[in-house]
Protein backbone atom coordinates (compact mmCIF):
# COMPACT_ATOMS: atom_id res chain seq x y z
CA UNK A 1 0.00 0.00 0.00
CA UNK A 2 1.25 3.46 -0.86
CA UNK A 3 2.01 5.34 2.39
CA UNK A 4 2.51 8.71 0.70
CA UNK A 5 -0.89 8.70 -1.03
CA UNK A 6 -2.92 6.07 0.83
CA UNK A 7 -6.20 7.03 -0.89
CA UNK A 8 -4.72 7.53 -4.36
CA UNK A 9 -7.30 5.29 -6.00
CA UNK A 10 -10.03 7.70 -4.85
CA UNK A 11 -8.29 10.90 -5.96
CA UNK A 12 -8.72 10.40 -9.70
CA UNK A 13 -12.51 9.95 -9.55
CA UNK A 14 -12.79 13.06 -7.33
CA UNK A 15 -10.79 15.13 -9.83
CA UNK A 16 -12.92 13.76 -12.66
CA UNK A 17 -16.08 14.66 -10.78
CA UNK A 18 -14.82 18.20 -10.16
CA UNK A 19 -13.98 18.57 -13.85
CA UNK A 20 -17.45 17.40 -14.86
CA UNK A 21 -19.12 19.80 -12.39
CA UNK A 22 -16.95 22.72 -13.53
CA UNK A 23 -17.68 21.99 -17.19
CA UNK A 24 -21.41 21.74 -16.49
CA UNK A 25 -21.42 25.07 -14.65
CA UNK A 26 -19.43 26.71 -17.44
CA UNK A 27 -21.80 25.59 -20.19
CA UNK A 28 -25.01 25.85 -18.20
CA UNK A 29 -24.74 29.63 -18.43
CA UNK A 30 -25.60 29.41 -22.12
CA UNK A 31 -29.26 29.69 -23.08
CA UNK A 32 -30.29 26.99 -25.56
CA UNK A 33 -33.33 27.55 -27.78
CA UNK A 34 -34.77 25.43 -30.57
CA UNK A 35 -35.86 26.67 -33.97
CA UNK A 36 -39.38 25.97 -35.19
CA UNK A 37 -39.30 25.11 -38.90
CA UNK A 38 -41.77 26.58 -41.35
CA UNK A 39 -43.90 24.55 -43.77
CA UNK A 40 -41.31 25.45 -46.45
CA UNK A 41 -38.70 23.20 -44.77
CA UNK A 42 -40.45 20.96 -42.24
CA UNK A 43 -37.45 18.60 -42.04
CA UNK A 44 -35.03 21.33 -40.87
CA UNK A 45 -33.87 21.28 -37.25
CA UNK A 46 -31.90 23.91 -35.41
CA UNK A 47 -30.52 25.07 -32.10
CA UNK A 48 -29.25 28.48 -31.01
CA UNK A 49 -27.03 28.93 -27.98
CA UNK A 50 -26.72 32.38 -26.44
CA UNK A 51 -24.31 33.34 -23.71
CA UNK A 52 -22.85 36.56 -22.39
CA UNK A 53 -19.10 36.76 -22.90
CA UNK A 54 -16.43 38.46 -20.78
CA UNK A 55 -16.84 41.70 -22.80
CA UNK A 56 -20.59 41.83 -22.02
CA UNK A 57 -21.47 40.91 -25.60
CA UNK A 58 -23.91 38.14 -26.43
CA UNK A 59 -22.30 35.28 -28.29
CA UNK A 60 -24.82 33.57 -30.54
CA UNK A 61 -24.10 30.15 -32.01
CA UNK A 62 -26.58 28.82 -34.57
CA UNK A 63 -26.47 25.19 -35.78
CA UNK A 64 -28.94 23.92 -38.38
CA UNK A 65 -29.31 20.46 -39.93
CA UNK A 66 -31.43 19.15 -42.80
CA UNK A 67 -31.68 22.62 -44.34
CA UNK A 68 -31.31 22.31 -48.13
CA UNK A 69 -29.69 25.12 -50.15
CA UNK A 70 -31.98 28.13 -50.62
CA UNK A 71 -32.06 27.58 -54.38
CA UNK A 72 -33.73 24.17 -53.85
CA UNK A 73 -36.64 25.80 -52.00
CA UNK A 74 -37.08 28.79 -54.30
CA UNK A 75 -34.97 28.77 -57.47
CA UNK A 76 -34.69 32.56 -57.39
CA UNK A 77 -33.33 32.74 -53.82
CA UNK A 78 -29.61 32.43 -53.35
CA UNK A 79 -28.89 32.34 -49.63
CA UNK A 80 -30.10 32.29 -46.03
CA UNK A 81 -29.63 35.20 -43.64
CA UNK A 82 -29.86 34.97 -39.83
CA UNK A 83 -31.52 37.81 -37.90
CA UNK A 84 -31.97 38.64 -34.21
CA UNK A 85 -34.63 40.71 -32.50
CA UNK A 86 -33.12 42.41 -29.45
CA UNK A 87 -34.47 43.64 -26.12
CA UNK A 88 -34.47 47.16 -27.64
CA UNK A 89 -36.86 45.77 -30.31
CA UNK A 90 -34.24 46.25 -33.03
CA UNK A 91 -33.73 43.69 -35.79
CA UNK A 92 -30.03 42.93 -36.31
CA UNK A 93 -28.60 41.07 -39.28
CA UNK A 94 -26.29 38.42 -37.84
CA UNK A 95 -24.96 37.07 -41.11
CA UNK A 96 -25.27 34.63 -43.96
CA UNK A 97 -25.33 30.87 -43.55
CA UNK A 98 -24.49 28.42 -46.30
CA UNK A 99 -25.59 24.84 -46.22
CA UNK A 100 -23.22 22.05 -47.10
CA UNK A 101 -23.06 18.30 -46.83
CA UNK A 102 -20.10 16.06 -46.25
CA UNK A 103 -18.58 13.48 -48.53
CA UNK A 104 -19.99 10.60 -46.51
CA UNK A 105 -23.29 12.21 -45.52
CA UNK A 106 -26.24 13.60 -47.41
CA UNK A 107 -27.32 15.59 -44.33
CA UNK A 108 -27.12 19.32 -44.98
CA UNK A 109 -25.58 21.42 -42.19
CA UNK A 110 -25.17 25.14 -41.60
CA UNK A 111 -23.73 27.14 -38.72
CA UNK A 112 -22.92 30.67 -37.65
CA UNK A 113 -21.22 32.13 -34.58
CA UNK A 114 -21.26 35.86 -33.89
CA UNK A 115 -21.24 38.28 -30.95
CA UNK A 116 -23.51 41.31 -30.65
CA UNK A 117 -23.72 44.00 -27.94
CA UNK A 118 -27.51 43.84 -27.52
CA UNK A 119 -29.35 40.97 -25.83
CA UNK A 120 -31.32 38.88 -28.36
CA UNK A 121 -34.89 37.84 -27.61
CA UNK A 122 -35.64 35.92 -30.82
CA UNK A 123 -33.61 34.57 -33.74
CA UNK A 124 -34.91 33.75 -37.20
CA UNK A 125 -33.70 32.80 -40.66
CA UNK A 126 -34.97 34.12 -44.00
CA UNK A 127 -34.22 33.11 -47.56
CA UNK A 128 -32.91 36.03 -49.61
CA UNK A 129 -31.84 36.88 -53.15
CA UNK A 130 -28.37 37.79 -51.86
CA UNK A 131 -26.50 38.30 -48.59
CA UNK A 132 -26.27 42.07 -49.01
CA UNK A 133 -29.84 42.73 -47.84
CA UNK A 134 -30.26 45.20 -45.00
CA UNK A 135 -33.77 44.19 -43.95
CA UNK A 136 -35.36 40.74 -43.71
CA UNK A 137 -37.52 39.57 -46.59
CA UNK A 138 -40.92 37.91 -46.17
CA UNK A 139 -39.76 34.28 -46.59
CA UNK A 140 -39.11 33.13 -43.02
CA UNK A 141 -37.55 29.67 -43.02
CA UNK A 142 -37.11 29.04 -39.29
CA UNK A 143 -37.63 30.97 -36.07
CA UNK A 144 -37.22 30.55 -32.35
CA UNK A 145 -39.94 31.52 -29.95
CA UNK A 146 -39.34 34.69 -27.98
CA UNK A 147 -37.01 33.78 -25.11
Amino acid sequence: MNKILPNFRYQIPVYSLLLIVFTGVLFSCAKKVSFIPSPLVPQAEGIARIKKDKNNNYEIQVNITYLPPASKIDGAKDTYVVWAVTTQNNTKKLGQINTSNGLLSSKYKASLTIAIPEEPTRIYITSEYNALVEYPGPDMIMSTKTF
